[in-house]
């Protein structure tokens, strides 16, 4: 049974494991998603023993009063300054939602972050803030908010990039995770991104990477990069939930 709550004024649901559950599990939906959309993502993640939780992002869902078409609009006519302002505002969300899955679900089961697309980029800059995270599971994310690169995912034209205002640059120069990879030098983040995504390139999870791990083989960032596949493809959960990885 899906349940809803309200916390701090951030509307969010959430699905229990049918056994005591082994750990939390909190996921942000990808850019014009709402969290009812990010449904069997919470029941694959409750099958596993996770409180599942998924919440709206900062102006999508019961948080926004745009359309999809009206928002897509907007955010890439200055993806700078809108997208920025939107991770960023999410990402210091996610430590009020950690805090309250806690107390509600107990503070000893194992935190786990996850998201796709938008929704990954922002639980990696978010991750750093919260205590104790297990683990974070990214799919076609970014640790590059700039995102060189980048295509429209439509037409397959370079996107401008915009021009971040005072706040937006704010949340970049505070959470951008790849000008402050040394704080997840032992929080493990695990991508999943797709080999032929050009709206959010893959080759950014592989800097971060080695900006990370160095020259380690058991570094604490792991990829798995499917060949062949674009940004929509990711659309279905099926390709991409049995790559998850969880560490206890």
């Amino acid at each position: 049974m899906v349940r809803e709550d309200l916390v701090d004024g951030i509307p969010l649901c959430w699905i229990a494991p049918q056994q005591p559950a082994t750990g939390i599990f909190i996921h942000v939906p990808a850019f014009g998603q709402a969290k009812e959309g990010a449904r069997v993502v919470l029941e694959f993640a409750a099958g596993k023993g996770f409180v599942a939780i998924a919440l709206d992002a900062y102006q999508h869902g019961a948080r926004g009063n745009e359309s999809r078409e009206a928002i897509t609009r907007r955010v890439f006519a200055n993806f700078r300054r809108e997208m920025w302002t939107i991770i960023g505002e999410t990402a210091l969300d996610l430590p009020r939602i950690a805090s309250w899955a806690r107390q509600r679900h107990s503070c000893a089961l194992p935190l786990y972050l996850s998201g796709l697309s938008m929704g990954g980029d922002t639980v990696i800059a978010a991750a750093p803030l919260i205590e104790g995270v297990a683990g974070v599971n990214a799919v076609v994310a970014t640790p590059d908010w700039t995102r060189p690169g980048m295509q429209d995912i439509g037409t397959g034209a370079l996107v401008p990039p915009g021009t971040p205002d005072p706040k937006a640059q704010f949340f970049f120069d505070a959470l951008e995770p790849l000008h402050h990879a040394e704080r997840y030098a032992t929080l493990p983040v695990h991508f999943v991104n797709g080999g032929s995504d050009m709206h959010v390139p893959p080759e950014a999870a592989r800097r971060f990477r080695d900006a990370v791990n160095g020259a380690r083989r058991d570094g604490s960032i792991s990829i798995v990069e499917k060949p062949g596949l674009g940004h929509l493809d990711f659309i279905d959960p099926q390709i991409w939930l049995n790559d998850f990885r969880f560490n206890h």
